[in-house]
């Protein structure tokens, strides 16, 4: 279209090739990475699709709503009834965490399709979920936890003197790992 770039998503064979895997172009930066090709896994960060796994795709990610509504980043996402792909057949029923359905999507490179997003929370702090300190001083803090807190995530109590993050949800299907959404607190938070 008139600018000279290093590749595409549509043609990336400038950015060579690692172990025998192809890597990937940036489709933003139009740029070749060091990432390979289907290398990221679900709600991991992405710069294409063709850095997802099959049966995902590389989704812009938004936390909030109204005035507070945040872009993320992309992040790989099931396409769902991509069974063949091991995408659920319908994320509400049996997608957890990732129930909300955003329909008609468009992807890093303009392919659409309906992708199963986690409904509250977001892609970081289901990465931080349980297994990221957010007290390391001893005193708790909810601005080390995923990507806007308290929107997506708090730092709760984990045993006597420790804490971790933890996501937010409206119900248990919004948690991960068998945890429960606890609603005793605001915002309400999946157990640890």
């Amino acid at each position: 279209a008139g600018s000279c770039v290093q590749c595409t998503s549509q043609d990336a064979s400038a950015c060579g090739m690692k172990d025998g895997t192809p890597l990937v172009c940036d489709s933003l930066q139009r740029a070749c990475t060091t990432f390979k090709a289907q290398s990221a896994g679900l709600c991991d960060p992405c710069v294409t699709d063709a850095e997802c796994v099959p049966g995902e795709l590389c989704v812009l990610d938004t936390v909030g709503s109204g005035a507070n509504l945040k872009n993320v980043g992309y992040f790989c996402h099931w396409k769902q009834g991509d069974t063949a792909n091991g995408a659920p057949s319908d994320c509400t029923a049996t997608g957890t965490p990732y129930v909300k359905v955003v329909s008609n999507a468009t992807s890093i490179d303009g392919v659409k399709a309906d992708v199963c997003v986690l409904r509250v929370s977001s892609c970081p702090a289901n990465a931080d979920f349980s297994s990221k300190n957010c007290a390391p001083t001893g005193t708790p803090d909810d601005k080390l936890c995923a990507f806007s807190p308290p929107i997506d995530a708090k730092c709760a109590q984990f045993g006597p003197t420790s804490y971790r993050c933890t996501m937010t949800c409206l119900s248990s299907d919004d948690c991960r790992n068998g945890s429960i959404c606890t609603t005793a607190v605001n915002p309400p938070v999946c157990s640890l």
